[in-house]
């Protein structure tokens, strides 16, 4: 693909295949804090990175089990991969190993407040113009839109720059619903369904200091 679009129907693996190779040098280190099943690195050679695999469940395979929020700040980053759970999956459902829960987010005790504290950890972890790569998805409280990728955008702009912005279109909902393999169907809300890759570039000054300076 020669042009980088910002909308885009690739699965995750090949979306973020695309962003690693316009974003991130070859041999970087880069902290994936919410591995998971690691969806996102399908597609990557195993060499091509330095990869630490962060995940709270103990079940899932890792290199740390850590609280995003508690990583030790010794450790420094050329890029932070940040797709924290947007559902509230009981440890029963079988998308709790793969994506994780909103009732597991650590200190955070919603996926709002996560949102508030992860640009202060970004900053102490990542190495001088070090790169985020954050996957969000908007959701619906009762019949209500609520834009998580808004309030991303909010929370990182005093101290990182945004590099790009991709949408990620999904499947209609007729052709979604068909293709369940499980017999069960999603709910009415969460499909069509689009998600957020946002890239972040840590600012040299934070935005008020250059703000305050120039008037």
């Amino acid at each position: 693909m020669e042009d980088f679009y910002s909308i885009q129907n690739l699965t995750d693996a090949n979306l973020f295949q695309e962003i690693l190779a316009r974003f991130v040098p070859d041999g970087a280190t880069i902290l994936d804090a919410m591995c998971g099943k690691r969806i996102f690195w399908r597609k990557i050679a195993q060499d091509k990175y330095r990869v630490i695999y962060n995940d709270l469940r103990l079940k899932i395979e890792a290199d740390t089990y850590l609280d995003f929020l508690d990583y030790p700040e010794e450790e420094k980053f050329d890029c932070i991969v940040f797709d924290p759970p947007h559902i509230a999956f009981t440890k029963t459902s079988l998308f709790y190993a793969k994506y994780g829960s909103t009732t597991e987010l650590g200190k955070a005790k919603s996926l709002g407040e996560l949102l508030d504290l992860a640009p202060a950890k970004f900053l102490q972890l990542l190495r001088p113009s070090g790169i985020v790569i954050a996957k969000v998805f908007d959701d619906r409280k009762s019949g209500e839109l609520v834009p998580a990728h808004a309030k991303m955008l909010k929370n990182m702009q005093k101290n990182f720059i945004l590099e790009d912005l991709i949408i990620k279109s999904s499947v209609q909902q007729k052709e979604a619903q068909k293709n369940w393999n499980s017999g069960r169907k999603p709910r009415k809300n969460s499909i069509p369904a689009h998600s957020y890759f946002m890239v972040f570039k840590k600012r040299d000054t934070p935005l008020e200091s250059v703000y305050f300076r120039r008037r």
